[in-house]
């Protein structure tokens, strides 16, 4: 579904034994590569983009950490918005309680959210 000139996606689960059901933001969209991401509190409209608790590079390769088990605790959501070459921006809807969101950022990008 397209809102705003945006995909909306549903999230795919990726869930650990232990951990709550996770999403990520694909590698590619129609053959474009990730590029970038947004990681909001709550509705993309509401503009609350969160920063990482902690960055680290080591080798060319930047390890960003989001704890973010207190945005369910106060009952609210993530949204992840995924950036690809070209332009296109997907959301993905983080539908059930996570602990941490984590990206990776060096010749390519990644966040994963469990």
């Amino acid at each position: 579904m397209t809102i705003g000139g945006v995909l909306l996606l549903a999230a795919a689960a990726t869930g650990a034994p232990g951990a709550g059901t996770g999403a990520a933001c694909p590698s590619t969209h129609h053959g474009a590569a990730l590029v970038s991401f947004a990681l909001f509190d709550g509705p993309i409209a509401d503009n609350a983009i969160l920063a990482p608790e902690s960055s680290r590079t080591r080798g060319g390769v930047t390890v960003q950490r989001w704890p973010v088990a207190g945005v369910y605790a106060a009952g609210r959501r993530l949204n992840l918005r995924c950036d690809y070459r070209r332009g296109t921006s997907v959301v993905v809807p983080v539908r059930r309680p996570v602990r941490a969101c984590t990206a990776r950022i060096g010749q390519s990008v990644a966040i994963a959210c469990r």
